[in-house]
């Protein structure tokens, strides 16, 4: 259901293509991509590889989508349901260091530009 994968050894695996709806976020599947790191970060942070891999897809995402769709967002699983008034899931989990993943992919893409 996810657009792309984040392994632990930061390998990334495009899973559908961009132009696919997946099934990662109801109300999402349409005008988002998935992104899943695999792991349970409720218990452990992910690795150093899958932060750098992650921000490394959506940056890429973002260069491509550049001007082409306005109000982009990065959204966690919790917040997408939130937004669509379901209860959460406890995802991504405590150890998910989602603040700092938005900072470093907002300054990478502004680098970028």
């Amino acid at each position: 259901p996810y657009t792309f994968l984040i392994e632990p050894d930061g390998s990334i695996h495009q899973m559908l293509r961009l132009d696919a709806a997946g099934a990662h976020a109801r109300g999402f599947n349409q005008s988002g991509y998935g992104v899943a790191f695999i792991g349970d970060f409720r218990f452990e942070p992910p690795t150093d590889e899958q932060f750098d891999s992650g921000v490394a897809v959506c940056v890429a995402l973002l260069h491509q989508l550049k001007g082409k769709v306005p109000g982009v967002k990065l959204l966690s699983h919790d917040e997408a349901r939130a937004a669509m008034g379901q209860g959460p899931k406890e995802c991504t989990g405590r150890h998910f260091p989602l603040d700092a993943i938005r900072k470093r992919i907002t300054d990478e893409s502004r680098r970028n530009s």
